[in-house]
């Protein structure tokens, strides 16, 4: 007896230290388990059915850690289930269907190693743990259940393991269709048992679609679907885990602190206890964040392509309205390189050949004729040098020419000021410092400057010499065979930017009609009492055309703003564009706002801002006006205001759409998000328009009008993993903005194609960028009307980012661009020039922030979503800043270096931003 109770201690020993081995073998080699046959039972008690903590469950692993998922649950048919249709749930790995009761599969006794390299397109059926299989227990057939199932979408059938099922009870019909994970991390069971190995976690906020409830062993549970399309699995929540969503239980204007997650799946993000305090008030906040250094496409575009923030992205319209600015700039340059530099180039050429023709055909006689076609000589001969060097000047107006054509091309000087006047005769050389999109390369740097000179240069309408040089115009335009070149040149400008501001060519051919009879006069039509005929033209003109609306040039102190005007109407041949922006800053500035002791002669961009409708803005400008008592400038305001108020007042152009855009970013969206209700997002609004509005000035600095101021899957075999509930971004909830930006692209379509503007890869990129923008508006008034979001549209938005690629952002047929500053989104543009004391008006953007959205709602749950926004600055500078320059600033300069420019954000960021200080 003593031998045997030794032997049978011996054994137990042995037994135990083998078990012990096995253990931690299979702990230190995780293919162990795998190599474990899927098959085999493991008895109630091993290790893999022990509770595991939520926070350490990695979905991908849990097939290779996990075989049994019963917990301490019996698996199996029960009597009373006999001959009965019931639902089984699947609690192993993977189990296959055999075709008769007794006969088991080949792959049933296949480790999961050798399961991962058979051949498994000829394996019998088989299904994966959390699957659902409806079946009848025959007491006949003890150890099987006849079950069938949908498999990739086929019926299939046949006899499962009994042991490796577990027999589901009734469940009742579920409170929603949706439920919320409340908890911080919250556990998914594949069976309704604290002992089921999670599959599975989800995290606070995340929703997931329930199929039914269960009471079950005194515990509550709630039952989901997982892996939706492709093969539904199933999981347990514990009810006190989640909360049903409603349409009624969702107040989206409010949001408690307890409901603000800390964390978003698959990102590196942090978010601390004051940042779900800021949440939970404000809705969102913005911060800065470090520049890309490896850049592939755009700042913008390419931090929502940062996969470690997260895929649930917040879509603004930032990133609209910033793709819009790279296509439609990068189309300009296109248009400007390939059509309008070479016809600009042509064009003057052309007209300073004739008109040197006639110079020297003049005759003596004819000293007034014969010095307004040298004043045309010398304007047509300037910009043709300007434009093509190899241009040679003509002898009559070399020196003179030549002089000028330095000085442009320098793009030196002082700026205008007191100490610095410069009137008609004169000229800001400082404008021609090349800025925009032109420094691009050498030929764009001549098209701007030979533009910028045909966009300032004016013939004066009081003066008779200069206006007789202007009416001469017309003749010389007909005798050079240029009109075509004239027209469509001036056609693509005026359908992007607008008309003219001086008066125009069409004028005065209007004015020489009725005073010299022909539209076109030459010498011949001039007539004897020339002096005559020139006051009756200024008479003329005067009273049929009307004035100019805005001033660029020093008049000279004193002046009211009408007889500024007055002073600075003329011809201009390719003039600037009259632009509505220019004409508030104008109208907001000194003489019209102001007076000599207490001037404004450098406006602000909240001033365009205010007239378009933000509140944000009109409260800082009147915080402005309480300190700064300026003369004038509520009733101006107020006019301006009226005048933007009437439909299609901006014009139908571009440049007049966009500022409609603007407008749509301050309308309420009728959205009860509850980080579109408070002040703070007035705020982010205005810093997105401010911001578009820079790339506008930027995009179009050489055609719009500045205003001046002055006083006066493989084939391997695997289990898949439970997948989490997909992410849920939001569209910003601005339908209007949406759909005003897909109305514009469809008119910039049907105009430029008009105006014989668009190439083919053009007219592509503005077609796929209008349909995004088209998808957006649609998702976007869904979120506004509380209707459901698709699936489908889940997707959209977090694979959208992809759209916003190469293709559609750079000019086709970039393999790749050597110069990493015309990826940078940073520019710099300035918009407005104080002639009083010799400053500008610069607004520049910088690289993109962060914005961080508190989103909720019956459908996506209450979740953390990201996003990117612009940075904006304002300020004055006593010099005009280059795009290489602001870059230099931005991307390589320091907080401290930007500071002693006068360089910093708003004061008002501190309303909506974590970190006011940080990168830009």
């Amino acid at each position: 007896m003593k031998r045997g109770k030794a032997l049978y201690i011996f054994i137990g020993i042995l037994l135990f230290m083998l078990g012990t081995g096995a253990f931690c073998l299979t702990w230190r080699n995780p293919k162990q388990v795998r190599a474990m046959a899927a098959q085999e039972a493991v008895p109630p008690g091993n290790s893999s059915t022990k509770s595991v903590d939520p926070r350490d469950v990695d979905p991908s692993e849990v097939p290779n850690k996990v075989v049994n998922f019963l917990g301490n649950l019996t698996p199996g048919a029960t009597p009373e289930a006999a001959g009965m249709e019931r639902d089984y749930i699947v609690s192993y790995q993977v189990d296959f269907l055999r075709k008769q009761p007794g006969q088991k599969t080949t792959e049933e006794g296949m480790t999961y190693e050798q399961l991962q390299t058979s051949d498994h397109e000829v394996a019998a059926p088989y299904v994966f743990y959390g699957e659902t299989v409806s079946g009848k227990y025959d007491p006949a057939h003890p150890g099987v259940i006849a079950v069938h199932a949908t498999i990739d979408g086929k019926e299939v059938s046949g006899y499962v393991d009994a042991a490796k099922l577990w027999l589901e009870p009734p469940l009742d019909p579920p409170h929603s269709e949706r439920y919320l994970a409340v908890g911080e991390v919250v556990a998914v069971h594949v069976l309704p048992s604290l002992t089921s190995p999670p599959a599975l976690t989800l995290l606070q906020g995340e929703v997931v679609d329930a199929v039914g409830v269960l009471n079950f062993q005194g515990q509550d549970w709630v039952k989901a679907r997982f892996n939706v399309p492709d093969r539904p699995r199933y999981g347990f929540i514990a009810a006190n885990e989640v909360q049903p969503l409603t349409l009624a239980s969702v107040n989206q204007s409010k949001v408690a602190r307890k409901e603000v997650p800390r964390r978003i799946r698959g990102s590196k993000l942090k978010f601390s206890a004051a940042d779900q305090n800021r949440l939970s008030q404000a809705g969102f906040y913005i911060e800065p964040v470090p520049p890309i250094k490896d850049l592939r496409v755009d700042d913008m575009t390419d931090s929502y392509q940062e996969t470690y923030s997260c895929e649930q992205y917040f879509i603004t319209t930032d990133l609209f309205l910033h793709a819009y600015h790279l296509i439609f700039d990068r189309m300009l340059q296109d248009m400007e390189e390939k059509r309008l530099l070479p016809a600009a180039a042509h064009l003057s050429r052309a007209l300073a050949r004739t008109t040197e023709v006639e110079f020297k055909a003049a005759p003596a006689t004819a000293t007034a004729y014969q010095d307004a076609l040298r004043r045309d000589l010398l304007y047509f001969s300037v910009a043709a040098k300007v434009l093509d060097p190899a241009f040679t000047l003509p002898a009559a107006i070399r020196p003179q020419a030549g002089t000028l054509v330095a000085r442009i091309n320098a793009g030196t000087g002082e700026l205008p000021s007191r100490q610095n006047f410069l009137g008609f005769e004169k000229e800001d050389f400082t404008q021609y410092k090349v800025r925009g999109h032109y420094a691009k390369n050498a030929v764009m740097q001549r098209y701007f400057r030979g533009m910028m000179w045909y966009g300032r240069r004016n013939f004066l309408l009081s003066d008779k010499a200069q206006t007789l040089a202007a009416i001469l115009l017309p003749h010389l335009v007909e005798a050079a065979n240029a009109r075509d070149k004239f027209d469509t040149i001036d056609r693509q400008v005026s359908s992007l930017i607008g008309e003219q501001d001086r008066y125009t060519l069409e004028g005065y051919r209007t004015v020489n009609k009725k005073v010299f009879g022909v539209e076109a006069p030459a010498l011949k039509n001039l007539g004897a009492d020339l002096d005559a005929k020139l006051a009756a033209f200024q008479e003329t003109a005067w009273k049929d055309l009307p004035l100019p609306r805005i001033v660029t040039v020093q008049t000279g102190l004193g002046l009211m703003q009408e007889q500024r005007l007055r002073e600075s109407a003329g011809m201009q041949f390719l003039g600037q564009r009259f632009v509505f922006d220019a004409f508030f800053l104008n109208q907001l500035t000194s003489p019209s706002v102001g007076t000599d002791q207490n001037p404004r002669n450098l406006p602000s961009a909240l001033d365009v801002m205010t007239i378009l409708g933000s509140n944000a803005a009109a409260d800082l400008q009147q915080a402005a006006q309480k300190e700064h008592q300026w003369a004038h400038y509520d009733a101006q305001v107020s006019k301006l205001k009226q005048q933007v108020e009437t439909p299609y007042a901006l014009g139908a152009t571009y440049y007049g759409e966009s500022l409609a855009r603007l407008r749509t970013l301050f309308f309420s969206t009728g959205s009860k998000q509850m980080f579109m209700l408070g002040a703070p997002w007035q705020y982010k609004s205005l810093n997105t328009a401010g911001a578009s509005w820079t790339e506008l000035k930027h995009d179009t600095i050489l055609y719009a009008e500045q205003s001046g101021a002055e006083m006066g899957s493989g084939d391997e075999f695997t289990i898949p993993p439970y997948v989490p509930p997909p992410p849920k971004g939001y569209v910003e909830p601005n339908p209007a903005f949406f759909h005003q930006l897909t109305d514009s692209i469809d008119n910039m379509l049907l105009s430029m194609k008009g105006a014989d503007g668009l190439t083919d890869e053009y007219v592509d990129k503005f077609t796929l960028f209008r349909d995004l923008s088209h998808r957006a508006e649609a998702i976007a008034q869904e979120e506004v009307f509380g209707q459901p979001i698709s699936p489908g549209d889940y997707d959209w938005i977090s694979t959208l980012r992809w759209s916003f690629d190469s293709s559609l952002l750079l000019p086709r047929g970039t393999d790749e661009i050597k110069d990493p500053a015309q990826l940078q989104m940073a520019l710099v543009a300035d918009v407005a020039t104080d002639g009083v004391d010799g400053l500008v008006l610069e607004e520049g953007v910088g690289t993109p922030q962060r914005i961080i959205v508190l989103v909720k709602d019956a459908f996506g749950g209450t979740r953390l979503t990201v996003g990117y926004v612009y940075s904006w600055y304002e300020f004055p500078s006593k010099k005009r800043w280059s795009d290489s320059e602001w870059k230099k600033m931005i991307y390589d300069g320091d907080e401290k270096t930007r500071q002693q420019q006068g360089i910093r954000p708003p004061a008002w960021y501190s309303t909506f931003s974590r970190n006011v200080g940080g990168h830009s």
